[in-house]
Parts: C-alpha cells; sequence; structure tokens
C-alpha cells in the first residue's frame, strides 16, 4: 500500500522531503533518495507547517 502511494505521489509531481538530520544519522546520503525526493532542513519543516493551512499526519 505505500508503495502504491509513493508512486501516486510521484506520478503527480508531489515533493517528497527528507528529514536531513534523520537521514543523516542512518546514513542515507541525497544519492540514495528516490526520484522527486530531496532532503530538507529542520527550519524548512517548520516554516512549510506554519505556512499550511492543514497539516496531515
Amino acid at each position: 500500500m505505500a508503495d502504491d502511494l509513493l508512486v501516486y505521489l510521484q506520478a503527480h509531481g508531489v515533493p517528497i522531503l527528507v528529514c536531513t538530520p534523520c537521514a543523516s544519522a542512518r546514513q542515507i546520503k541525497e544519492d540514495d533518495l528516490i526520484e522527486g525526493a530531496r532532503m530538507a532542513s529542520a527550519a524548512e519543516f517548520i516554516n512549510m507547517s506554519c505556512d499550511a493551512t492543514v497539516i496531515s499526519l
């Protein structure tokens, strides 16, 4: 099911953000990410959540 959701997000150009400190702790590098995913800083996540009208976890 998660794979289906990921394919849907990729097909619709939805940005997939990966927490840089979380990835670093797991030794994941930007080159390891799937197509459409990129590293994002905590500040970027905070700014996005402050600007959002809806937050879904």
